[in-house]
């Protein structure tokens, strides 16, 4: 990714980078690393957390939800409600349409 793409996308003190879903957190962390490793996997959103200085100290946090593309949605709403726009590394929205205030 160009890097003047990458410096407009982040939002500057803001720690959070990505927020997606799984039904298997492990697997989905699997493709995010083999996607850094160069595999042609699925995860667009690695294209931009791998051009990261600090790549190698990135942290996974998880919540469990009977719900996950519901809270997915509701957490991508209140951090555009929030910041203005997705976080650096959200390509899209997902599946569940926005919401409507």
């Amino acid at each position: 990714m160009p890097v003047a793409l990458l410096e407009d996308k982040r939002l500057e003190g803001v720690p959070t980078l990505y927020i997606g879903r799984a039904t298997d957190l492990r697997k989905r962390v699997d493709l995010l690393a083999r996607y850094g490793r160069g595999e042609p996997v699925g995860h667009q959103g690695g294209r931009y957390l791998w051009q990261i200085a600090a790549h190698d100290s990135l942290r996974v946090a998880w919540k469990l939800d009977s719900d996950p593309v519901g809270t997915e949605a509701e957490l991508l709403d209140e951090f555009e409600a929030a910041y203005g726009r997705l976080p650096f590394a959200n390509l899209v929205r997902g599946s569940r349409p926005l919401a409507v205030a």
